[in-house]
């Protein structure tokens, strides 16, 4: 978001607010143009990552809680990725999220699907994973940021 000109400055811009309420944006951040991507209780503006619609399977919505069902481990097995319907260039991106013994999952953007892939769409990707995953490399941290990027 560009900065505003003085005269579309509101009684917010000078007030920092944390907004610590789950899936919920405040006035200051409605005023900044901040919006939510998942509206908390469906599949609306998501799919899955080379389909028109949303997984049939592996993916529950609880409780304002998008959660990924357990797999067998395999890539993109059990409802695979999801991307949003429209794309983002620039934007901060802000998210909780829980994890169980072994997981190995992550959000990616600026995703690709031009490569047709069968399994996980391309993208850089903020990895969230367990350490008592026996996947997870010795010195990788539980959460990082697009790990393991390499230049050809």
């Amino acid at each position: 978001m560009e900065n505003p000109a003085a005269s579309q400055f509101t009684k917010y811009d000078d007030v920092y607010v944390v907004n610590n309420i789950p899936n919920n944006i405040s006035e200051q951040e409605k005023q900044q143009g901040i919006r939510l991507l998942w509206d908390g209780s469906t599949t609306k503006g998501w799919r899955g990552a080379y389909k028109t619609s949303f997984p049939a399977k592996g993916w529950e919505i609880k409780d304002g809680t998008l959660s990924v069902q357990p797999s067998d481990g395999g890539e993109s097995t059990n409802g695979g990725d999801i991307v949003t319907e429209e794309e983002f260039a620039a934007f901060d991106l802000e998210f909780d999220f829980k994890l169980t013994p072994g997981a190995n999952s992550g959000v990616k953007y600026f995703v690709t699907e031009s490569e047709g892939n069968k399994g996980s769409a391309i993208g850089l990707e903020f990895q969230c994973w367990t350490t008592n995953n026996i996947r997870t490399p010795n010195w990788a941290l539980p959460a990082t940021a697009s790990w393991d990027l390499c230049t050809t």
